[in-house]
């Protein structure tokens, strides 16, 4: 099951938005400000935030950056739902780190659209890191391999040789 992590200061709208995505099938977690929403990211490793922008404290701008420059929620899609509509809150966003950006009020619809087009991207993100890694292991083995072999291949030449010696006599 999915895990979305729900932000928002506004008790209703995190139980709509729980309530529409556990129908969904969806295991719902949920945070009231900033902070705790950085501190649950942590904690829990959500497939995908949900992101109010317009928060008391820190704003959702802000909590987006945090995620995204933490190195254990970096890969974590943010999709901020909030109620700005400027082309300036939208770049500020997805400059910020978000993934996609969603309008209050939201269709039901759309955000599911956009919650599991996250989630692919998530989940090609991570098989092509896996890849990386097994492309970064398998250089490794190879060079050890050279790295071994190579002496190993003079110890039996210089045998071979030390052999034809002793046979010459």
């Amino acid at each position: 099951m999915k895990k979305i992590l729900v932000v928002d200061d506004q008790p209703d709208n995190v139980f709509i938005l729980q309530d529409k995505l556990e129908r969904e099938g969806f295991d719902v977690y949920t945070a009231y400000d900033g902070p705790s929403g950085i501190k649950k990211a942590t904690e829990v490793t959500p497939d995908i935030v949900l992101l109010d922008v317009m928060m008391p404290g820190m704003s959702g701008f802000e909590a987006c950056k945090i995620l995204s420059d933490t190195d254990s929620t970096k890969n974590i899609p943010v999709i901020l739902v909030t109620a700005l509509t400027g082309s300036e809150d939208l770049t500020e966003g997805l400059t910020a780190g978000a993934f996609d950006y969603v309008k209050k009020p939201f269709n039901r619809s759309e955000l599911i659209a956009r919650i599991n087009s996250a989630l692919k991207f998530r989940e090609s993100n991570l098989l092509l890191i896996e890849l990386e890694k097994i492309k970064t292991f398998a250089a490794t083995v190879l060079t050890a391999n050279h790295e071994i072999k190579q002496p190993l291949t003079l110890i039996n030449l210089s045998t071979s040789a030390i052999r034809r010696e002793l046979k010459k006599e």
